[in-house]
């Protein structure tokens, strides 16, 4: 992957950031004096520009030649090592430069460091010279290097597990069934278990999908309580319960077996743990009934294949040749799911039969003792040849999140683009860039998608055990990465761009240095002070570092050092006990992502108007989100002073109104998406003028105060709305749908909760028009007694819930209304007592969830249900006696 680090070193040449550091410098306290000192550090890298710029067509090819003993990889691993070296070089500069004081006296020390990245650039120059020239000695041409690439073993790189691995078929397809399953039992929960997770984090996920639909509270109480108190609350909770488990991946039976026995109870019910691992002792030692995972048969594996082949087709038919040549690649895959899945995404982009024929000759792999993962490595390593460079890096960066993690597709997004890693492409946004990448990635099989929403966006995903192992081989070999587990040496580290420390109580030595370190990340609730005792980021050399994550670590405050990383992009500190931050904040002057969600602040420095790159910033304060109650304080008024001078500022979650600061609000122009609550009545003209002024915005959440009572938000005169807005929460009274609701043709997700608005103003007669809308809550949002749904209304609706509508009696379904509706949850409509009129129009419905309804209604449902049999999962949650929730299959 040596042409994606040129061709991103070339950006950083070709663009004027450097020359915009030392114009400012210069203009301030040069004047003309160093301008030829200047030019010929100009013309330095203007050179090595050129040299780099001629291999660049070599590289695309020569990079897939994976024997690391072969001349052309060593050549390729230097040229590498010098693009490395000349963009530390260039940094290095741009980093010195913006921390001088500008100041007359400052000149000898500028010219002299001139001086020196004139040496250093015209010695790396010499060498690139040289390293270009030992390509024609090799006499390869990029033809020759195509041949290489195409006929060669690839290298193996994973090795020592015993048993056949699975994908897609085995993994995917149970999840697909899932909605069969669950329908048997009261309660279900799919949790992930790899070799980093911990008894605390694997409990909270267990709690979080069993306590799913009851308790509200959940969220608060994990966080607080120890895993023994956690597990015997699982305990207590399933006892009385028919229960469905997953664990998926398991790696250790020990580990398996403390965990079940002490929050999975077997209570005679029927319940049921089912166990996936690659690992045959552990099956054996675990289960009492075993099943092995057979290969495709040739039917199941053609059809697999072609699936993912022809996903894009654009008028490609399965011919003959088509035909032979996938009969004769699944035949290399030996029936093994993720190789055929991942060769699959790669054949999606090959349009002709001879392109098919010349993946299927790549496939060229020799018997060794592990012939079934060797087989999969070989596929796999197919597939990340086959990806453009601006892939390649994105791809190696999801390796550094642990094993079988859920990555957000906002947080990575945002990731990328502070790492440097999306390319500027003309009308688009760099987020916009990297979600088109992320979904390519998708696509063509790399990545699996864990969640989406209710349109089928991606929210969340993660990496294959098996395609991450490669993608971290591969990484730490080209020093793009490390994940640092603590059993390691530290020396590990020392040449790694990017560092992911997973372990908890690890501390590093004193004599290392990561003079080269680009991002740093910490994941697990770690001892920061015990990673890093005070100084320790001063002794690493972390002078270059562009990303700095330290989410949910113990950190009280930020070093001070952190505040002079001149290239920080993105700093996050979500979750930990940071109270404040220093003015010199104002120095992070690239700094582009600020992610202080769940700290203990409550100000910022004004000077954070210095930082006009800043794009994100999440200052949102713990909030009881189901009960709207605010519990700690919000950033207001003058916390946000610097705030408004932010022109460029996308995201802003979340803060609380003023009628400032709804006036202020709208010079951010460039907000996607915008958080405001305890906003009054009297701000709601201020606040309309502003989001008027918001073209661009895509998501917004604005909640009225709630003391003493729930005010309204007057938002009628809104005038032009945002209209790509796709997402829309308002809590709050309302006296009825704006008429500008009409507009909204970009709307998918909608939630009105303490609307209260009245009968006379029913909301489904402007909502059922909107053509995009896919999720719709409507809770306390209707004071009327009829829901009545008109014919050919919510066209595109997925998800509806209604709830705590107390006056409701009966609700309408006309014909043709919510043709797509899947999910259907009420709760809490206290006076609704017959099942909706016209149920068996929703032709498309599979689950049916019922909270905290009248017993009346509940056996109606139950009396009608062969009308609506198609209805595979149809529950009622709801408390006994003793207060404890249950959940009852009708």
């Amino acid at each position: 992957m040596a042409e994606s680090v040129v061709i991103a070193l070339l950006k950083i040449l070709g663009t004027v950031a450097a020359e915009e550091t030392l114009r400012t410098f210069i203009r301030s306290a040069l004047g003309k004096v160093s301008s030829l000192d200047r030019a010929r550090a100009r013309d330095e890298i203007d050179g090595v520009k050129r040299e780099l710029e001629s291999m660049v067509s070599f590289l695309r090819n020569a990079d897939r030649v994976r024997d690391p003993n072969d001349s052309v990889a060593i050549w390729v691993k230097q040229v590498r090592e010098e693009a490395y070296k000349i963009e530390d070089i260039i940094e290095e500069f741009m980093c010195w430069a913006a921390g001088q004081n500008h100041h007359p006296l400052s000149i000898k020390n500028y010219l002299r460091r001139l001086e020196d990245i004139t040496k250093r650039l015209k010695r790396v120059k010499s060498s690139v010279q040289e390293v270009s020239e030992r390509r024609k000695e090799y006499r390869f041409d990029v033809g020759e290097a195509q041949r290489l690439a195409d006929e060669q073993a690839r290298s193996h790189r994973l090795s020592e597990l015993s048993s056949l691995v699975k994908h897609e078929q085995g993994m995917v397809g149970l999840q697909q069934s899932s909605h069969q399953v669950k329908k048997h039992f009261e309660c279900a929960a799919w949790i992930s278990v790899s070799r980093d997770t911990e008894p605390k984090d694997f409990l909270t996920s267990a709690a979080a999908q069993l306590f799913r639909e009851e308790d509200s509270d959940a969220d608060d109480t994990r966080s607080t309580i120890d895993s023994s108190t956690l597990a015997g609350k699982i305990n207590d909770y399933l006892r009385p319960r028919r229960y469905v488990v997953i664990l998926d991946n398991v790696w250790s039976a020990e580990y398996a077996n403390a965990i079940i026995d002490a929050a999975f109870p077997d209570n005679d019910r029927g319940s049921r743990i089912v166990i996936t691992t690659r690992m045959e002792g552990v099956a054996s030692i675990l289960a009492h009934h075993t099943h092995n995972l057979e290969c495709l048969n040739s039917e199941d594996a053609l059809t697999l294949i072609c699936k993912k082949a022809f996903r894009r087709s654009s008028g490609r038919v399965l011919t003959e040749e088509f035909l032979h040549w996938a009969h004769r690649i699944i035949s290399k895959c030996d029936g093994l799911p993720l190789a055929i899945t991942a060769i699959g995404g790669l054949l999606s982009l090959q349009n002709t039969p001879e392109e098919w024929r010349r993946i299927h000759d790549s496939l060229d792999w020799n018997p060794n003792n592990n012939q079934e993962l060797h087989r999969v490595n070989q596929v796999l390593m197919s597939s990340f040849e086959e990806l453009p460079y601006y892939l390649r890096h994105c791809f190696l960066y999801c390796s550094m999140f642990p094993e079988g993690s859920s990555i957000r597709r906002k947080r990575l997004i945002r990731l990328w683009v502070a790492e440097g890693l999306v390319e500027e492409r003309r009308g688009l946004t760099m987020e916009e860039v990297a979600e088109a990448n992320l979904k390519e990635l998708v696509f063509r099989s790399v990545l699996l998608v864990k969640e989406t929403n209710d349109c089928g966006r991606i929210k969340s995903f993660r990496v294959h055990d098996v395609v991450r192992e490669l993608a971290l081989a591969m990484a730490e070999e080209e020093r793009f990465s490390v994940v640092f587990r603590g059993s390691q040496a530290s020396s590990r580290c020392t040449e790694a761009r990017r560092l992911s420390i997973h372990t908890k109580d690890h501390q590093f030595s004193q004599a290392i240095r990561m003079p080269s370190l680009r991002s740093f990340s910490v994941f697990g609730a770690a001892n920061f002070s015990q990673l890093f005792p005070r100084g320790m980021m001063t002794s690493l050399g972390f002078k270059l570092l562009r990303v700095l994550e330290l989410n949910g670590t113990s950190i009280e405050s930020v070093p001070n050092e952190v505040f002079d990383l001149f290239n920080l992009r993105f700093l996050g500190l979500r979750g930990t006990k940071v109270r404040e931050l220093p003015k010199s904040l104002e120095r992070l002057r690239n700094l582009e992502t600020l992610d202080l969600f769940n700290t203990e602040m409550h100000s910022l420095p004004c000077k954070i108007s210095k930082l006009q790159s800043l794009r994100h910033l999440f200052i949102f304060n713990k909030v009881e989100a189901r009960k709207h109650r605010i519990r700690r304080f919000l950033f207001h008024g003058e916390t946000l002073a610097g705030v408004w001078e932010l022109k460029g500022l996308q995201t802003l979650r979340t803060i609380s109104s003023s009628p400032e600061i709804a006036r202020k609000i709208g010079r951010l122009t460039e907000m996607r998406s915008l958080s405001i609550m305890g906003v009054r009545s009297v701000h709601g003209g201020d606040l309309c003028a502003s989001i008027a002024k918001m073209e661009r915005l895509l998501r917004l959440c604005m909640v009225a105060a709630n003391e003493p009572m729930r005010e309204f938000l007057h938002l009628e005169i809104l005038s032009p709305p945002p209209l790509h807005l796709q997402k829309l929460i308002l809590i709050g009274q309302m006296e009825g749908v704006p008429q500008w609701f009409f507009s909204l043709n970009n709307l998918t997700h909608l939630w009105l909760l303490d609307s209260q608005i009245g009968e006379s103003e029913n909301p489904i007669q402007v909502l059922g028009s909107l053509p995009s809308l896919a999720h719709l809550t409507l809770d306390d949002a209707y004071k009327g007694r009829e829901l009545r749904f008109p014919e050919q209304s919510f066209p595109a609706l997925k998800v509806l819930c209604l709830s705590k509508m107390l006056r409701l009696v009966s609700v309408v379904i006309l014909p043709g209304v919510m043709p797509g509706l899947r999910e259907l949850y009420v709760r809490s409509c206290t006076e609704l007592m017959e099942p909706p009129k016209g149920f068996h129009c929703l032709t498309k419905l599979q689950r049916l969830c019922l909270v905290l309804m009248p017993s009346e209604f509940i056996e109606k449902i139950r009396g009608a249900r062969a009308a609506f049999k198609q209805v595979a999962d149809v529950k009622h949650h709801y408390k006994g006696a003793d207060g404890q929730w249950t959940v009852q299959l009708l």
